[in-house]
């Protein structure tokens, strides 16, 4: 959309795209006052940046909300800067973008961000309060039934409800993942971090890690380690409980990096590879999607083969790709 203003504040020039976008006739915008295609929220912030070039001044990234001929709403992006002629400033020229569509799927995805918040608050809440009660009511049981026959069972009862309580924090853990924004983090630094953290709490497991690059920045936010640190536990809890090793890689890899984690754990057959990822089925559990989110936010991918090519007995790799930062 362009327009030009004149020193009456009125418009002395729209483009077609202006006329088409806004739906009023050339005869119609030439006759409209400022107030009448800006809508109320943006009206202040256009008359400043307005005033603003009459003064000479330039302005960019400007984000202004019109108002179309049937009221609707015009979300627009762009510049406005003065036109000089002879030293002095005779209009002022706007360039804009019409943006609606992205600030709807911005819209959009909070209001999705909202709900996916609001459930999984509700679901950690109602959930903790189901199991407080079951493992109250084994506290009660336990001196009463438990004798050589029932221990086992109640072991068992024990370990899935440690498991519930696990996964609840898990899902917790990335409750704000839809509205956090997105900066520049450091790959490399987040990848040593997690190595030295997740190594430190599995000391028989022998890592083997080779990091080639010296600065790997990428487009990240605060989720990042849960990223890292879901697909190197998972490595770690797969490994045989014989000399166990895992090995990780961090490596330039055209226009991103490649964070690659292989175990020698009992791998994971093709027709489960295949269905591994996939939500509606969950094989992979709930470390495995919440990392694919993440990856997904960042732009990038996560995929699985086997360690020794064609034979998936020997173990499982796990590559992650991550755009560079631009």
């Amino acid at each position: 959309l362009v327009q030009s203003i004149n020193h009456d504040g009125e418009l002395s020039f729209v483009n077609k795209t202006w006329i088409n976008i806004l739906g009023y006739s050339e005869t119609e915008a030439y006759s409209l006052s400022i107030d009448s295609y800006v809508h109320a929220e943006s009206l202040d912030k256009f008359k400043e940046y307005l005033n603003s070039s009459w003064k000479g001044k330039t302005n960019y990234e400007i984000l202004l909300t019109l108002r179309a001929k049937n009221g609707s709403k015009v979300y627009v992006e762009g510049a406005m800067f003065p036109r000089i002629e002879n030293d002095l400033v005779v209009s002022v020229t706007g360039f804009f973008s019409d943006v609606s569509r992205r600030k709807e799927a911005e819209e959009n995805q909070r209001n999705a961000a909202a709900t996916a918040t609001f459930y999984i608050d509700l679901m950690g809440h109602d959930l903790r309060q189901s199991l407080q009660v079951m493992m109250t009511g084994m506290d009660i049981l336990e001196p009463a039934v438990l004798t050589s026959e029932t221990r086992y069972m109640f072991e068992l009862i024990s370990e899935a409800i440690d498991t519930a309580e696990g996964i609840i924090r898990k899902v917790l853990s990335t409750r704000g993942l839809l509205e956090e924004p997105l900066q520049a983090v450091d790959l490399r630094e987040a990848v040593i971090s997690v190595i030295d953290t997740v190594s430190s709490r599995n000391p028989k497991v022998i890592v083997n890690s080779t990091i080639e690059v010296d600065e790997a920045k990428i487009q990240g936010d605060n989720y990042l380690p849960i990223l890292l640190t879901n697909i190197t536990e998972n490595a770690f809890s797969q490994s045989k409980d014989s000399e166990r090793h895992v090995w990780i890689a961090l490596k330039d890899s055209l226009d991103g990096f490649q964070f690659i984690v292989e175990d020698d754990g009992p791998g994971i057959a093709n027709d489960r590879k295949e269905s591994l990822f996939d939500p509606n089925r969950r094989f992979g559990g709930v470390g495995i999607h919440q990392s694919m989110k993440i990856a997904e936010k960042y732009g990038g991918t996560i995929g699985v083969s086997d360690r020794i090519n064609g034979d998936y007995t020997q173990g499982a790799k796990f590559k992650i790709f991550i755009p560079r930062a631009a």
